[in-house]
C-alpha cells in the first residue's frame, strides 16, 4: 500500500500527523531568536591614528611602522594590514575567532601605550575601533533649512544631537553630510611653460601655503580656545591688538613689527613686539633655520613662556640652542620651583585634586600620582567614570566605559600604595547641563538612568575638607563639576574654600582651575597659581620639557 493510499484509507491517523507537524512548527517558532540588529562576534580590530600636516612617507616611517612593530605582539593575532596616506595612518588587526574582542581591545590599548612616547609629538592618540552591530545606524534624519552651515550645526548639536544622546540606549549621534567647500584652480599651459613650471609644481606649492593644522590651545579666562595655524595667516590670531594693550600697560608706544626678517632696528628703550610665529612656516617643527633666525633678532634669549616649555618648537627649544646667550626669565623659574617643591621637597602629607571631564587625557598624570602622592581626589568626568568602575549606575552622565579597566587599576594601585583615594559619596543631577533647575542631590549609589551627575554635593566637599585638614601641601588641577554653570559650581566653590583657608602650601594649574577660584575670588588666597596647564601637567607625569633640558644643557656645556 502506496503513502498517498495509505493516507486516504486512514484519515484520522494522516490528521494527526499533520496537527502533530503544526504545533512542534509552533513550539519550534516559540524557542527560535529573532533581532532586527543581532550580536555578531566580530574578530577585527582598527587602530587610526591622525597626524595632520605629515605626508604618506612620513606616516608611513614614523607612524605606521613603530605601530605595527608593536602591535605585532598582540596574543592571537592572525593578520596584520596597514595604509599610510597623508595625515592619517590605518592599522587592521585580524584576530582568530572564539577570542574576546574586550580583552583582546584591552591588549592592543597597553601595546599602543609603550609606544606612543616614541610617536612624533604632533601625532594625535591612536584611535581604536572595534566592529559590532552596535555601530550600524538605526535612524537616518535627512535635514535642510534656510541657514548657513555654521547656523545649523550649531542647531542640530543643540536641538537634535544633545537630546537624542541622552536617551537611554542610544550610542552615538552624528552630524554628516554637509556640503564641502572648494576652490578650483585653473592655470594657464602657455604660462606654465613661459616660467618652466608643471602642474604638480603649483600644486605643491599651493599646498605648503596653505597647510591648516592645530597649534594646540590657549586659556582666556573660562574659555579654551583652538589654534589653527601653519603657514595660513589669520587675522583673528594676530598680536597687533596684543601690541595696542601692552603700551596700555607699560605707559608707553609699542611698536608692532608683522615681520621681523624684513629688518628689526630697535631703539634704546624702545620695545617692539613681534607678530604670532605661529603663522611662520616650520615653527612646528622645530625648523633649525627658522629657530636660527629667530634666535639671531637678539643678542640674548629669555625663555620665559612656560606655557609654550613642553613644545619643541623653533621659537623655543630650538631657539634657545641656536642663540648666543639663552637664558631663563623669571615666570619659568617661579614655574619651576614650584613644579620642584611639589614634586621633590614637598611638605607632607602631599594630596592632589585632578578633575577635568576625561580619564583618558589624564590617565599618566593619575598614574604617575599615585607614586608620588599621600591622597588624591577626582572630579568630574574622571570621577564618573571611577564612580562607574566601582560598580555604580551613572545613568546618562559623561564616562568612558573603555577605560573602565584602567580605572580599576589604579585604584587597585592607590589600595596596594596605602594611597586614599575616595569617591563622591553625594552628587548633584540633572536631566541636562541646559536644565540647571531640575538639579537634586543624591547619593552617589542613587543615580537613576535618565540621571546627569555634573557636580559633588556638600557630603562630598566636608569629606574631603576631613581628608584634607593635616595636608601639608595640595595641588589641584580641574574642576569637580560644570562649574561655569550654577548650580554645578557648588563643590568647585567649596574645595576652593577649602583650600584658601588651608595652612598647606597650594597650588592651582590648569586655565580652567584657575578660572573657578578666580571667579570665586580666591586666587589671591592660593600660594601659586600656575600660568601653564599643560606645561604643568606633563611636568607631573614625570617628563623634562623640552625648553628646560634645552636650559640645563646650555649650562653643562
Amino acid at each position: 500500500m502506496s503513502l498517498y493510499e495509505g493516507a486516504v484509507k486512514k484519515p484520522i491517523m494522516t490528521s494527526l500527523c499533520f496537527l502533530a507537524v503544526v504545533i512542534f512548527g509552533l513550539f519550534s517558532l516559540s524557542k527560535l531568536p529573532i533581532d532586527l540588529y543581532p550580536d555578531i562576534d566580530t574578530n577585527t580590530i582598527m587602530v587610526m591614528t591622525a597626524y595632520p600636516g605629515a605626508s604618506a612617507s612620513d606616516i608611513e616611517n614614523n607612524v605606521t611602522r613603530p605601530l605595527e612593530n608593536t602591535l605585532n605582539a598582540v596574543s592571537n593575532l592572525k593578520h596584520i594590514t596597514s595604509r599610510s596616506s597623508e595625515n592619517m595612518s590605518l592599522i587592521t588587526l585580524e584576530f582568530e575567532f572564539g577570542n574576546d574582542i574586550d580583552v583582546l581591545t584591552n591588549d592592543v590599548r597597553d601595546k599602543l601605550d609603550m609606544v606612543s612616547s616614541q610617536l612624533p609629538d604632533d601625532v594625535e592618540n591612536p584611535i581604536i575601533f572595534k566592529f559590532s552591530t552596535d555601530m550600524i545606524p538605526i535612524v537616518l534624519l535627512s535635514v535642510q533649512a534656510n541657514e548657513s552651515q555654521a547656523a545649523l550645526y550649531k542647531i542640530l548639536d543643540d536641538r537634535v544631537v544633545n537630546p537624542l544622546a541622552r536617551i537611554p540606549g542610544v550610542g552615538t549621534v552624528s552630524i554628516s553630510g554637509a556640503p564641502q567647500r572648494e576652490i578650483q584652480v585653473y592655470c594657464d599651459p602657455n604660462k606654465l611653460e613661459a616660467y618652466n613650471l608643471s602642474i604638480e609644481t603649483i600644486s605643491s606649492i599651493i599646498g605648503a601655503e596653505n597647510k591648516n593644522i592645530p597649534g594646540g590651545n590657549f586659556d582666556i579666562g573660562s574659555e579654551t580656545y583652538a589654534l589653527r595655524v601653519e603657514g595660513e595667516f589669520d587675522e583673528a590670531f594676530s598680536l597687533k591688538p596684543v601690541a595696542a594693550r601692552l603700551g596700555e600697560l607699560l605707559g608707553m608706544s609699542v611698536r608692532f613689527v608683522a615681520d621681523p626678517f624684513a629688518g628689526l632696528d630697535i631703539r634704546p628703550g624702545e620695545v617692539a613686539l613681534c607678530e604670532n610665529v605661529r603663522f611662520l612656516k616650520g615653527e612646528k617643527k622645530d625648523n633649525p633655520e627658522l629657530a636660527a633666525k629667530l634666535a639671531g633678532l637678539g643678542d640674548v634669549y629669555v625663555m620665559d613662556a612656560f606655557g609654550a616649555a613642553h613644545r619643541a618648537h623653533a621659537s623655543t627649544e630650538g631657539a634657545i640652542r641656536a642663540a648666543k646667550t639663552a637664558v631663563a626669565g623669571p615666570l619659568l623659574l617661579a614655574e619651576m620651583e614650584a613644579a620642584t617643591q611639589v614634586l621633590e621637597h614637598p611638605k607632607r602629607p602631599l594630596y592632589a585634586i585632578v578633575g577635568g571631564s576625561k580619564v583618558s587625557t589624564k590617565l599618566t598624570v593619575l598614574e604617575n600620582l599615585l607614586r608620588n602622592v599621600d591622597g588624591l581626589i577626582v572630579g568630574g568626568g574622571i570621577a564618573n567614570t571611577f564612580m562607574l568602575a566601582s560598580g555604580m549606575d551613572m545613568g546618562n552622565s559623561l564616562v568612558e566605559e573603555e577605560l573602565v579597566p584602567d580605572a580599576r587599576r589604579l585604584m587597585e594601585l592607590a589600595a596596594a600604595r596605602g594611597v586614599k583615594l575616595p569617591l563622591p559619596s553625594d552628587v548633584v543631577v540633572a536631566p541636562g547641563l541646559d536644565q540647571p533647575e531640575k538639579a537634586e542631590v543624591k547619593k552617589a549609589g542613587e543615580v537613576k538612568p535618565g540621571d546627569c551627575v555634573l557636580d559633588i554635593a556638600e557630603g562630598s566637599v566636608q569629606e574631603y575638607a576631613a581628608m584634607l585638614s593635616d595636608a601639608g601641601t595640595i595641588v589641584w588641577n580641574g574642576p569637580l563639576g560644570a562649574f561655569e554653570t550654577k548650580p554645578f559650581d557648588q563643590g568647585s566653590r567649596g574645595v576652593a574654600a577649602v583650600l584658601a583657608a588651608s595652612p598647606a602650601y597650594t597650588l592651582v594649574c590648569g586655565g580652567d582651575s584657575i578660572a573657578a577660584v578666580e571667579s570665586f575670588g580666591l586666587g589671591d588666597r592660593m600660594d601659586y597659581l600656575s600660568t601653564g596647564g599643560g606645561a604643568f601637567m606633563e611636568v607631573l607625569e614625570g617628563k623634562v620639557l623640552p625648553s628646560v633640558a634645552a636650559l640645563a644643557d646650555r649650562i653643562r656645556s
